[in-house]
């Protein structure tokens, strides 16, 4: 619009800080998602934490698969990374199940997520990764778990059966629980996306385009605090986010037992 008044933009894009959603839509004319409530995630940009190209995978760094047991809702969740406290965390890939168990969860979405990007062997090779998972194969990536401390809580099915012990049953792996304290995961987090990060990486967490569609929706905004339409009030609890959220809240939720478990405050 060639009659807007000099420097309109950047006094919008300044009103609208706290507002990736309508920045995107009133000041860069992109597609934007508007959002009743606020971003659990405010310190999340688009711009400065989804990487522009595809983000490097390095056999000497293991990858941490970070889990959401879904609990209550067979909405199970998990997200690939790569991590380094000077370097920075890399979020290479994640999933959120719907309407599905664990078991299958892992065997029809996690398993071949691995196979398709090489980072353990296919099924049948044999071997320390056998059937194409767990220990990886010689030259292979190490794994390691953290979760949702509830995949520790038997499932009501069977006293023995636990989300933690399907995933260790499936990869050879054990489970390290993160923090039950919702304070503890959501300073992580907050925390994680303000960091900058060093050299020509803009933020410590970078996330990988083309793996991560419901993660990048859910830290824009589609996690979210919501509002109550009567008072106008932000219920500010993350029971409420939840509720509100459905399926987007569980892979920020696994992002954030991660992040606790390896950057405590």
């Amino acid at each position: 619009n060639k009659y807007l008044p000099v420097g309109y933009r950047e006094k919008m894009r300044a009103a609208l800080k706290d507002r990736p959603d309508l920045i995107a839509r009133l000041v860069e004319g992109r597609p934007g998602m508007s959002v009743v409530g606020e971003a659990v995630v405010p310190t999340f940009s688009r711009d400065l934490h989804v990487a522009k190209e595809p983000l490097p995978v390095f056999s000497a760094f293991e990858i941490i698969r970070l889990w959401d047991a879904g609990a209550g809702d067979l909405h199970p969740a998990c997200c690939f990374i790569q991590a380094d406290p000077r370097l920075g965390v890399n979020v290479l890939a994640s999933r959120v199940g719907e309407n599905i168990g664990i078991v299958e969860f892992i065997r029809d979405v996690i398993k071949p997520l691995q196979v398709k990007y090489g980072w353990a062997p296919p099924r049948g090779t044999g071997g320390p990764g056998g059937d194409g998972f767990g220990l990886p194969a010689k030259g292979g990536f190490r794994f390691r778990e953290i979760g949702d401390p509830s995949c520790l809580v038997p499932s009501g099915v069977s006293s023995q059966l636990t989300v933690a012990k399907a995933i260790q049953n499936a990869f050879g792996t054990s489970f390290e629980p993160g923090p039950q304290d919702w304070s503890s995961r959501r300073e992580a987090l907050l925390a994680g996306f303000e960091r900058a990060g060093k050299g020509a990486r803009p933020r410590f967490i970078q996330i990988a385009p083309e793996e991560n569609p419901e993660l990048i929706k859910a830290l824009g905004g589609r996690f979210h605090y919501p509002r109550d339409q009567g008072t106008g009030r932000i219920l500010g609890t993350v029971e409420a986010a939840k509720r509100a959220s459905g399926l987007y809240s569980h892979p920020v939720m696994a992002l954030a037992y991660g992040l606790a478990n390896l950057f405590p405050a």
